[in-house]
């Protein structure tokens, strides 16, 4: 397989954030804090280190999603990962995949019921109600060897803050 570089160099909120074994890990603070990349960063590292991995990445929609996470994911792993529109998921050569996933009414929560992800990560995780987030707690299982858990990045504020 060919090597791959996750490049940057983690402050010591994105380190602690790295080093969490924490079935649910949130990272918290204010705009400009580098949770977005530290998020993607983590999503790439299961990817590559667990074959089939399946991970969920949240956000209240898919413009926000594309803006934020996808336009970055391709910019520096484009030439190793494939993206398919139509799924909304980004590939790896060695079966594990990153689905783009958003929740900006009550209705787009129906797709995820039934489902499952090893991972899940949901940016923007106070703008979220405590019912969509208890719909995805349901979608962390499996039985590969992939640890499941659960990332959140938070900035003040929002339905979700309490």
């Amino acid at each position: 397989m060919k090597m791959v570089k996750i490049g940057g160099r983690p402050n010591p909120k994105q380190a602690e954030f790295f080093a969490s074994r924490a079935k649910f890990t949130a990272y918290g603070g204010a705009r400009g804090g580098g949770k977005s990349w530290a998020l993607r960063r983590k999503l790439v590292a299961i990817c590559l280190r667990y074959e089939g991995a399946t991970c969920l990445l949240v956000r209240r929609s898919y413009a926000e999603l594309k803006a934020n996470h996808l336009t970055a994911f391709l910019g520096e792993y484009g030439s190793f990962l494939e993206y398919r529109e139509a799924e909304k998921t980004l590939f790896f050569p060695n079966g594990s995949r990153i689905v783009f996933g958003f929740c900006s009414s009550d209705r787009d929560m129906l797709r995820y019921q039934g489902q499952e992800y090893d991972v899940i990560a949901i940016d923007e995780a106070t703008q979220l109600s405590e019912e969509k987030f208890q719909i995805f707690k349901a979608c962390l299982r499996g039985v590969n060897p992939c640890p499941k858990r659960m990332y959140l990045t938070c900035n003040p504020g929002g339905v979700g803050h309490a």
